[in-house]
């Protein structure tokens, strides 16, 4: 089932914060054993399908990740090796045959719109979610001593060209040509650019809300928590608590111009904790204050329609009165996490939207310029 691989390691916590994977280690003694492990390769699973042995899951709806659950109650997962393994074209296959009319297959969305191969990890996004997770994870540990539920970067592999190129030549007959937008061409471009591995850390079960849901029919088996023991009340809390702590230590959660979506229902996990959070935006990079005040209010809608989303259980739904509740409760956490240390001063501009706050010129200025319904265009 699992083969260890020689792979080119280019991202590696231990050079890079020893520190950091020390504090790590303490809390979770197992990541240890399992990153001893990786001088035997990189592990490999012969399909994409879900299994579990006694070292190693992959849970239904994970189809590009599995994990080697650690004696710490956590997880070390694996995202991109799929491309080496033995079946990867019955998944493509599956997905293709499943299209839904008048949309993209998911091969095609994850090209064309996600910018990333089916069941692959682009090698550059894979490098870059490890450098900005590494950043904010010690922003974060500097500010409130502690951890948080996010994935914690260990690695980054780059798979070998004859493999990318196999994968990449495999894949054409479930891809489309068109002149205006090419799925051949993208996925030709990525794997140019080199495909990977990204090896992380969470510190639980990273079952996904969407997962829970239902969204995913039988998606959290195996090795994950059942629905029934889902509590979305504390989850909700313990979401408005994180982004509260993100825009504390300098970061918003996503802009509008993303690579994944750490706001999105499909990457919130049910203990809390939030994945895909290669989306954040280090305030430091921010120029305007319009520029912030739309990395802002984006973010927040992302929230609130993944909450309306966890308490209705309908899709493409945002609730007004919820975005209220994000607005309002992220003014008196945010206030409250920032006290003992300072904070980026454009954080000021979230405060209770009073009429005269929103007579203010900046936000008069946003408030034209917002388009009419800022999630339901974006959302497939």
């Amino acid at each position: 089932m699992i083969t260890n691989r020689p792979l080119e390691m280019t991202w590696d916590i231990r050079q890079r914060d020893p520190a950091l994977l020390a504090r790590l280690t303490r809390n979770d003694p197992g990541v240890q054993q399992v990153l001893d492990g990786l001088s035997a390769g990189c592990p490999i699973a012969s399909t994409c399908r879900p299994f579990e042995t006694p070292t190693y899951v992959r849970m239904k709806g994970h189809v590009r990740s599995f994990a080697a659950p650690t004696s710490g109650g956590g997880v070390v997962v694996f995202k991109g090796t799929e491309p080496l393994s033995n079946d990867y074209l019955d998944v493509f296959e599956q997905a293709y045959a499943a299209r839904t009319n008048m949309y993209l297959s998911r091969i095609e969305w994850f090209l064309l719109i996600e910018n990333e191969p089916f069941l692959g990890q682009a090698y550059g996004l894979a490098h870059h979610y490890a450098t900005l997770a590494h950043e904010f994870i010690r922003d974060y540990a500097a500010r409130f001593d502690t951890l948080p539920r996010v994935p914690f970067p260990l690695a980054v592999y780059r798979l070998p060209d004859a493999d990318a190129l196999a994968y990449a030549k495999n894949c054409q007959p479930y891809l489309s040509d068109r002149p205006q937008f090419s799925a051949r061409e993208r996925l030709d471009d990525l794997v140019k650019k080199g495909l990977g591995v990204f090896v992380y850390y969470y510190p639980g079960t990273p079952l996904r809300a969407a997962h829970a849901r239902g969204v995913y029919p039988g998606s959290h088996e195996p090795g994950a928590l059942k629905e029934g023991k889902v509590d979305f009340r504390a989850a909700i809390d313990k979401w408005l608590d994180l982004v509260a702590e993100m825009l504390v230590v300098g970061y918003v959660p996503t802009g509008s111009i993303h690579q994944g979506n750490c706001m999105q229902v499909q990457n919130l996990c049910v203990d809390g904790g939030a994945c895909d959070i290669d989306s954040l935006e280090p305030m430091s990079r921010i120029k305007t204050d319009r520029d912030f005040l739309d990395a802002l209010f984006y973010s927040l809608f992302m929230l609130t329609w993944s909450i309306s989303f966890v308490l209705t259980n309908k899709r493409h739904h945002v609730d007004q009165v919820v975005f209220a509740m994000v607005w309002s409760e992220l003014c008196e956490r945010v206030a409250r996490k920032s006290k003992g240390g300072p904070v980026d001063p454009r954080l000021a501009l979230l405060k209770p939207l009073t009429l005269d706050v929103l007579l203010e010129p900046v936000y008069l200025k946003f408030l034209e310029d917002m388009r009419p319904h800022p999630i339901g265009t974006l959302m497939p």
